[in-house]
């Protein structure tokens, strides 16, 4: 008997087998029976361990050892045989991560916590939760493998709430500074994993440092130990989390955080200070989690890659990888380029304003565009005889005279882009509209539900209710996909602004009838990323998408981003150094009533530097007279210079930006951001730095913006001419909002002392032609990458 208890997958069954016999105890019963049956087990362990004669060894008194069971030795694995090191161990029922060495070097916080991974399941038949780490709470843990790769095979929990046919395989393999990780979890039997935390570094944080979030563009946190960093967001959210990576770097070395998961499953990424390191965690909900034996396999892998630089350093792997993935990454086809040929020619954007009949918009926006003298977007609102978060998705019909004023104002040089709404439906829809659209007919069916009781997740937006629609329902898809068709055919719009999809967090859907993956997984980037091809192969050629901010899992369909909202301080351009070439960003926010103050001017000469199309303005501004009027020439200059620049602020791709010394700072209040008034600081002199794609030949321009309101700043720049493969004589043309200098040849280390006066703009262009900028027409062989 004494035997079987010892035994420790016999005496869970035994415990099992209890389970099954008594069905029906109480809680507290039950646990006072899984008490006893344990204390049994010790009890037969000591005495076995007593009544064990042994033959003594010469010397030995021949007296019983009251020694207990010998534990398992701690098994040691170290992976790598370059720069990064991996240190591996298990020790019996457990496994963990003992290092991280750069060079010798630990990286790890030895002082905090780290684990491999955590496991979140429920017992589905005693409803138990349990939570089971990586590094302990299993009965047989194994590593294999040899210098470059290694298996961790962790098998039968000792939980007696859990399956002895559970198991979680943990491969890791290391090349040079690159390393992969990928979690499979299985066997679940009658259980439901729900959550899954992995991986749960703890890293040391030496000071004078940086971390990079992928907040809006991109966000640095400076010394993240000792401001506390405290970030936690959902990715996908054009808002919160915008790529699948995060980087920590200072002085000697960088450490890449990469979730590289091609069909951009939904993922928490969860970074604070943590016992004098940096914790950085990833948390998947587990598709059809509630569901019995949901196994799970990690979607993608987790790279673990040492770099040497920056935050675009760090862009730039991530950007390798993205490319490879034909889910994620915008392809070059024939139709694509003809939607973002449509797009990024635009120079400047206005918004309809309060105004919107098309009667009152056609001569405002006619005079707009002719003050600003470059081609305009125009993003219209309340265009049909609805208020603004009314009544969707219930867009017809529309104001009389919206086709005609389109077809004018486009004729004119103005690409109209109506606003409709991609993501709600309002529950006080009731059949009686125009489109007979009711919420609990046409809404509710396809809306995203909370739990198995129907109850729908919800937002509020101008006092209305609206439900948040499933993506993945074609029903929905269907009603989106019609007014796009009536706006751009029947209408004659050039794009189409479809808001929230792109900004808004996923939320965990749990209706069967939706036939996706209940809660987690990837159906709701997938479901998006349907909706949008099926509204492409509906509308006519051309017609571009966009959105208001947007993440990347949905950039193989949209055309443009509207990006309002990416405002913050310590925000660098890592989303356009990996993206830009391959949509269009538009729309920095500045607000209506700041024309004399300084953070106006900041957010412009910022946005222009990051690669923005200027706007939204009111299509008044151009009447701004007095200390106001500053403003409009402020932008129409800035807008006339993106214009000459288009080949490379919208088509071509950002190269690492200059470091400028002795440049003031400029630091100004930012009103009505998301995160409401902050305090900004940005050199008073923005630049950086793009390579063309034009077919005829590569080109480099550098660009500069004075966003002071009162000052002139000298400085002085080198470029290399070489380091963007640009050979032979160069050549290189200064270009300003309205003139250009004749083409000077140069040396290919172009040097320049030069300022710049307050609110002023210039770029220079380097290339192995003498052929002028203004010559080169995108008719010329210009394709789109």
């Amino acid at each position: 008997m004494w035997l079987t208890l010892l035994d420790t997958s016999i005496r869970r069954d035994d415990e099992k087998r209890v389970n099954q016999n008594f069905p029906n105890r109480a809680g507290a019963d039950m646990e006072a029976l899984h008490t006893s049956l344990k204390t049994a087990a010790l009890l037969g362990c000591f005495l076995i361990s007593t009544i064990h004669a042994q033959t003594p060894a010469p010397g030995d008194t021949g007296q019983l050892s009251l020694s207990g069971p010998a534990q398992p030795a701690t098994q040691q694995h170290e992976l790598g045989d370059g720069t990064l090191r991996i240190m591996l161990s298990s020790s019996g029922n457990g496994a963990s991560l003992s290092g991280i060495k750069h060079n010798g070097s630990e990286l790890l916080n030895l002082g905090g916590t780290t684990e491999l991974f955590t496991l979140f399941i429920t017992n589905l038949d005693n409803h138990r939760d349990v939570e089971l780490k990586a590094s302990q709470g299993w009965s047989s843990v194994s590593i294999s493998g040899d210098a470059s790769h290694a298996s961790i095979e962790f098998s039968d929990p000792l939980s007696l709430d859990l399956p002895d046919s559970m198991k979680a395989t943990l491969r890791v393999q290391v090349s040079g500074s690159h390393s992969e990780w990928d979690l499979s979890v299985s066997g679940l039997d009658n259980s439901t994993l729900n959550r899954v935390y992995t991986p749960q570094l703890n890293i040391r944080a030496d000071g004078n440092d940086h971390l990079l979030v992928p907040r809006f563009s991109g966000v640095l946190f400076d010394d993240p130990v000792a401001n506390n960093v405290n970030w936690k967001q959902i990715y996908p959210s054009g808002w919160h989390a915008t790529m699948q990576f995060l980087a920590y770097y200072g002085a000697q070395y960088g450490l890449y955080f990469g979730f590289h998961d091609p069909e951009a499953s939904t993922k928490t990424f969860n970074v604070t200070e943590n016992q004098g390191g940096i914790a950085i965690e990833a948390h998947f909900t587990a598709p059809d989690k509630s569901q019995a034996g949901n196994d799970w396999d990690m979607p993608g892998v987790f790279a673990l890659d040492l770099f040497s630089g920056d935050w675009y350093d760090a862009a730039l792997l991530y950007r390798s990888w993205a490319s490879s993935q034909a889910q994620l990454w915008p392809q070059s086809t024939a139709e694509r380029n003809a939607r973002l040929r449509a797009i990024g020619n635009i120079g400047l954007w206005a918004t309809s304003g309060s105004g919107n009949a098309p009667a009152d918009i056609e001569p405002r926006v006619l005079d707009f565009a002719r003050y600003m003298g470059v081609p305009t977007g125009l993003t219209w609102y309340k265009w049909n005889y609805k208020d603004f978060d009314t009544d969707y998705p219930e867009y017809f019909p529309e104001q009389t005279g919206m086709d005609t004023t389109t077809a004018r104002l486009q004729a004119a040089g103005v690409t109209v882009v109506p606003y409709i709404n991609g993501r709600m439906f309002d529950t006080a829809l009731d059949g009686s509209g125009p489109s007979g659209l009711s919420f609990l007919t046409h809404g509710k069916p396809h809306a995203t539900k909370k739990n198995a009781l129907g109850d729908y997740f919800t937002q509020t937006f101008n006092g209305n209710l609206f439900a948040v629609m499933c993506p993945t329902r074609r029903p929905w898809q269907d009603m989106l996909r019609d007014a796009s068709d009536q706006l751009t055919r029947r209408i004659g719009v050039g794009g189409l602004y479809i808001d929230q999809i792109g900004a808004a967090s996923p939320v965990e859907c749990v209706d069967a009838s939706h036939q996706h993956a209940l809660a987690g997984g990837s159906w709701w980037s997938a479901g998006y990323r349907t909706l949008l091809d099926r509204i492409h192969q509906a509308v006519p050629p051309g017609r571009f998408i966009t959105t208001e901010n947007g993440a990347d899992n949905l950039l193989n369909q949209l055309d443009g981003l509207m990006v309002q909202g990416w405002q913050a301080n310590n925000m660098v351009p890592a989303f356009q150094a990996v993206y830009s070439g391959r949509v269009i960003f538009f729309g920095a926010k500045t607000g209506t009533s700041q024309y004399t103050h300084p953070q106006f001017y900041a957010k412009l000469a910022q946005a222009f530097a990051y690669g923005v199309q200027l706007g939204r303005f009111y299509t008044t501004i151009q009447n701004e007279t007095g200390a106001k009027e500053i403003a409009p020439l402020f932008i129409r200059k800035l807008a006339r210079l993106r214009h000459k620049l288009t080949r490379f602020l919208s088509f071509g791709t950002m190269q690492r930006p200059l470091t400028l010394t002795g440049i003031p700072e400029i630091t100004s209040t930012w009103t009505h951001t998301y995160d409401g008034d902050i305090s900004v600081t940005i050199p008073a002199i923005q630049t950086s730095t793009w390579l063309s794609h034009a077919a005829e030949e590569a080109r480099v321009a550098v660009v500069f913006v004075n966003a002071s309101m009162t000052e002139t700043i000298p400085f002085d720049f080198q470029l290399d001419a070489a380091a963007f493969g640009l050979s032979g004589q160069i050549h290189v043309q200064e270009i300003r909002a309205s003139s250009n200098s004749p083409v000077e040849k140069t040396p290919g280390l172009f040097s320049k002392s030069t300022s710049l006066a307050p609110m002023d703009a210039v770029a220079y262009v380097l290339s192995p032609s003498a052929q002028p900028l203004e010559n080169l027409l995108f008719s010329d062989g210009f394709e789109a990458p």
